[in-house]
């Protein structure tokens, strides 16, 4: 399994389009090029744990400030939900 910084070493500077297209391969039975997920539900858990939209497996990239707008809203309900469950 690669480490968080080979991962992004190997994402490199290739547009969120190219590596979550990938990504998506990757998880439906296609090269090994980002970390060790095999499993779309797996994939789709670990963007869910870091705030990142599963719309992006879908192909549905939105501009780079429409997606700090989406990504701030998901770790708000995130720290919401925390904050309620203590």
């Amino acid at each position: 399994m690669l480490a968080q910084s080979e991962i992004n070493i190997a994402i490199g500077d290739k547009p969120p389009e190219r590596y979550f297209k990938e990504l998506a391969e990757q998880v439906d039975g296609g090269k090994n090029k980002y970390g060790g997920i095999r499993d779309a539900s797996e994939l789709r858990a670990n963007l869910q744990m870091s705030c990142v939209p599963g719309s992006f497996l879908d192909g549905n990239i939105p501009a780079y400030d429409e997606f700090l707008e989406e990504r701030r809203e998901l770790m708000a309900l995130k720290i919401k939900t925390w904050y309620e469950s203590l």
